[in-house]
């Protein structure tokens, strides 16, 4: 879960956004992440929909929701996701990095992603707190 979602508890992961450790293709040269010492959502867990794709190209949601358990987090000051996007030489829109204030990124293990949808790339989703 990205350490900048509304879910997120507890202060952000620690770092800075640094140019030099982006080779301004959008992957990064020196990918050494920030200390998240307190990811207090991790361990929780939220039920996931899907109501759209973000990317385009055909599928569907399936109507199934999915309950995972965040394990992570996906820190903004992490250059494998700053490096990504436009700031730093990349094409990934910040929603789908883990770059976006207010936005829910979410990454999923690949079984439960089938169980929500057919559609390719990045999805909207609905999510929600639940008990584990």
């Amino acid at each position: 879960m990205s350490d900048l979602s509304p879910l997120w508890t507890g202060a952000r992961c620690q770092g800075t956004m640094n140019a030099s450790n982006c080779n301004g293709q959008g992957t990064c040269v020196n990918c050494v992440g920030p200390a998240c010492p307190d990811e207090q959502v991790c361990g929780h867990c939220f039920n996931v929909r899907c109501i759209g794709t973000i990317d385009g190209g055909s599928g569907a949601c399936t109507g199934n929701t999915v309950k995972v358990k965040i394990i992570d987090a996906c820190p903004a000051t992490h250059p494998e996701n700053y490096c990504k996007i436009a700031q730093f030489g990349g094409t990934i829109p910040p929603q789908e990095a883990c770059e976006a204030s207010g936005v829910n990124a979410l990454d999923i293990a690949t079984t439960a992603r089938s169980l929500v949808s057919t559609f390719p790339g990045n999805l909207a989703i609905d999510i929600e707190a639940t008990t584990c």
